[in-house]
């Protein structure tokens, strides 16, 4: 997957415009973007070489879309920085089990959700409701 393709799907992946990811990007000290919409679109389209991308611009677009760099060229995983480590820590368990178990943590993980006793309020944090 090309450097552009994988941009496009993280895009995708997150609902989010090239126009976004220009101004989340940010603007050089003499008020330009650093990434204008023009550049980007070259990028994702892949008319400019991934060659010719400067390295401040591919770190630029990385930390926009809060992956590595690594990640952007496809070397690993998809980085979970938005995730707390509990997350991680069930998402690590998941990982390590078999089909069976998966199937099985996946269960009852839907069993929990369904308990009102675990319901988030709308404050997005867990609450106890009173039978």
């Amino acid at each position: 997957m090309t450097l552009g393709v994988r941009i496009k799907q993280i895009l995708n992946d997150r609902d989010m415009s090239q126009t976004e990811l220009s101004n989340s990007a940010g603007v050089g000290e003499n008020g330009k973007p650093i990434l204008p919409p023009a550049t980007l679109s070259n990028i994702i389209d892949g008319t400019t070489n991934e060659c010719n991308i400067g390295v401040g611009k591919i770190l630029k677009i990385a930390e926009a879309l809060g992956v590595s760099v690594e990640y952007l060229y496809g070397k690993t995983a998809p980085d979970l920085p938005a995730y707390p480590d509990d997350v991680k820590y069930i998402a690590n368990i998941y990982e390590n089990m078999n089909d069976d178990g998966r199937q099985d943590l996946v269960e009852y993980a839907h069993f929990l959700s369904n308990k009102d006793k675990y319901k988030k309020d709308n404050k997005d944090r867990l609450v106890q409701k009173q039978a």
